[in-house]
Parts: C-alpha cells; structure tokens; sequence
C-alpha cells in the first residue's frame, strides 16, 4: 500500500463488509453499500434477514434500521452484526 486510508476525512459512518469468511471485503458508507447491493436481497424487510450482534446488547436489525441506528450512534463502532454469509462492522 503507497498511502493509508483516513477513514475520518468525511463525517459519514464506514462500514466494513466481508462476505463467505473474508473471500471478499469492502469498506463502504450506507450510500455505497446501498448503491452496490439494492438490487440483491441485502436489503429485504423480511423477518428471515436480521443482523444479530451475538449477545452484546443489541437488538437485531434489519439493514435499513442497523443503518439507520449505527450511523448515527457511535456505540455500534467495532460491534460485528452477523447475517447468513455476511458480516458488517461499523469501523468510522
């Protein structure tokens, strides 16, 4: 890597995603990871798509809700939500 990455030059939360045990992991913002994956079912309102925290205190999310609380709440920053093949931290 030629340069790090500040990941508190913008204000707007970051998330780290890692999908199938880390073969794939991207830093997004709610934006980027909603533009990428809207079209997948990331996003479905389904009670069969909560994102459990694994009994530290949280309650469980759909991804518009966790979101919606994480991005705004930076108690959520290094709490791993865990959904099927896919794991989401707030980093930022």
């Amino acid at each position: 890597m030629l340069k790090s990455i500040n990941l508190k030059i913008t204000p707007e939360a970051k998330y780290i995603c890692s999908w199938n045990g880390n073969s794939i992991v991207q830093l997004h913002t709610s934006d980027t990871l909603y533009k990428e994956y809207k079209e997948t079912n990331l996003f479905d309102e389904n009670i069969d798509s909560y994102f459990e925290c694994m009994g530290n205190g949280f309650d469980n999310f759909i991804m518009k809700d966790y979101l919606e609380h994480s991005s705004t709440d930076s108690d959520f920053i290094d709490v791993k939500f865990y959904n099927d093949n896919m794991i989401i931290t707030r980093v930022a």
